[in-house]
């Protein structure tokens, strides 16, 4: 398959020119201009797309039921070793629902490197975890007996305890502080063919810090924000990306999303930040295609053909 089927764009029409960001809340807006209330399911609701308006800016979700006996096999994956191609291999199999860029670069370029711990179906790609960033996603898409998703919180102190007693503490690997983890986690990545990101965890249940939040304007309102929230509601697991087209500051943004989903009667594991600089990626399913919401690349790398990596929901059936 040569081209990105089910891709479709909207023409710009006439003499009218639209910036990057304002193209982006455009398409948006018609993405949701079909939905009303808390929006349109698709696959007896196992995944939603919904729209949200704070002040002037404009919320969008896309929702996915991850791991419950009553869910659709939506899974999920991570691409960073020839991320397009692998995206076209896996759309002319199954249903791709949702793609976008996800972990950070150290160029704009195909062949930009992961910043941060990085690794792609076993492969590590990046062995140097970044000494900043305190997330790191485990992506699991062929192993039933492990969770799709884990999250790594490496701010987060880990007990020496019975691991009957710890849970989480005691299983949380961390290859950044605990120079003995790090063989032991590049094995479990090996042999599990398992891909990972490392990126900015904005907030976690287990580890929450207010003062995160004492500071919502602090750095540079200059880019959109996305965000990977992993949710619980009715004890069953959603994964939900929420897109903000319009900049905004990361902490500031992190906290109207954390109180949306809570107003929406989610709990909230984990929030995590998603890459929408020059490389801002996203691909949505909306009933019928699969529609680019960010046409207007800033730079012509920007594009997800050139993308240096992608989260992807997928239907399995």
């Amino acid at each position: 398959m040569e081209q990105f089927s089910h891709l479709i764009t909207v023409p710009i029409f006439g003499e009218r020119r639209y910036t990057n960001q304002s193209l982006a809340v455009v398409l948006i807006v018609m993405l949701f201009s079909v939905l009303s209330g808390w929006g349109q399911s698709f696959f007896e609701g196992d995944y939603v797309i919904s729209t949200n308006h704070i002040e002037d800016q404009q919320y969008g979700l896309f929702e996915f039921c991850i791991g419950e006996s009553n869910c659709k096999s939506i899974k999920t994956a991570f691409f960073a070793d020839q991320p397009y191609k692998k995206l076209k291999e896996l759309q002319s199999q199954k249903k791709v629902l949702l793609a976008t860029s996800a972990s950070f670069a150290s160029a704009v370029m195909v062949d930009g490197k992961p910043i941060g711990f990085c690794a792609d179906n076993g492969q590590i790609l990046n062995k140097m975890p970044n000494q900043v960033m305190d997330g790191i996603v485990v992506v699991n898409s062929h192993n039933e007996s492990m969770d799709k998703m884990i999250v790594y919180d490496l701010d987060m102190p880990r007990i020496n305890c019975d691991e009957n007693c710890c849970g989480y503490a005691y299983m949380h690997y961390n290859p950044r502080e605990e120079p003995y983890d790090v063989f032991k986690f590049f094995s479990w990545i090996d042999e599990n063919k398992l891909s990972a990101f490392q990126t900015q965890l904005v907030y976690s249940r287990h580890n929450s810090d207010p003062s995160r939040f004492e500071q919502p304007y602090h750095g540079k309102n200059d880019r959109s924000r996305r965000f990977l929230g992993v949710v619980k509601k009715n004890e069953n697991l959603r994964h939900i990306i929420i897109d903000i087209p319009k900049n905004d500051y990361l902490m500031h943004a992190a906290g109207e999303a954390l109180d949306l989903l809570s107003d929406r009667g989610y709990e909230v594991e984990y929030l995590l930040n998603l890459d929408t600089g020059s490389k801002d990626i996203l691909h949505a399913f909306n009933g019928e295609n699969l529609v680019n919401l960010r046409p207007g690349a800033m730079i012509k790398a920007g594009t997800i053909e050139r993308a240096n990596n992608l989260l992807v929901y997928y239907l399995e059936d």
